[in-house]
């Protein structure tokens, strides 16, 4: 819980300067809307793919910014799990999940008049993640952790307000059971 806040108040945060540094005309702001295709197969079948929205702050004249965003994965599965003893559960399980990155991020374009650019990002992501199963009763996990994440990728400026991005993104190790964040990300934003 005291992470959920944490995050709250950060992103509220990177948005309220967002915001203030839209009033100056050197400044944009992109909405994007993000699919995530989880990369690691096992931590897939768990967690599903990430969705979300990511709101990024960039200065004009300054090749760095700043991303913030709220990424989720809710799926129900069924795991087949082994105990320490050798037996085998068939569980039903409903995972859910979110990840809150904040970035700072660097872009360059290839060329000067080029709308294709590089760009690579590092920061911290909250992720929190909930499991429950119906192994002999109900399993209930529930995990909050702050790590290292890092973003790079390549971005394509459609017009002055459409971009395009692609990227790999991992928001960090999600749990003491090994749910791996890594994905390939594709976002898509609208700049003002």
């Amino acid at each position: 819980m005291k992470n959920i806040v944490v995050s709250i108040i950060a992103l509220a945060l990177v948005l309220s300067a967002m915001a203030a540094m839209a009033q100056d005309k050197s400044y944009t702001i992109t909405p994007k809307i993000a699919f995530g295709y989880t990369v690691d197969g096992d931590s897939r079948d768990i967690t599903g793919n990430a969705f979300g929205l990511l709101v990024e702050g960039q200065f004009e004249s300054f090749p760095v910014g700043f991303e913030a965003g709220y990424l989720f994965n809710d799926k129900t599965c069924n795991l087949v799990l082994v105990d320490d003893e050798g037996a085998i559960y068939k569980a039903n399980g409903k995972y859910k999940g979110h990840q809150v990155p904040v970035l700072a991020v660097y872009k360059q374009s290839v060329s000067p008049d080029s709308p294709l650019y590089f760009l690579v990002g590092a920061g911290i992501s909250i992720n929190e993640y909930k499991w429950k199963s119906s192994v002999e009763g109900s399993v209930r996990v529930s995990e909050s952790k702050t790590k290292f994440a890092f973003k790079a990728g390549m971005g394509y400026k459609i017009n002055d307000n459409f971009v395009a991005e692609l990227a790999y993104a991992d928001y960090g190790k999600g749990s003491d059971f090994d749910i791996k964040t890594g994905q390939i990300q594709l976002a898509l934003g609208y700049s003002f």
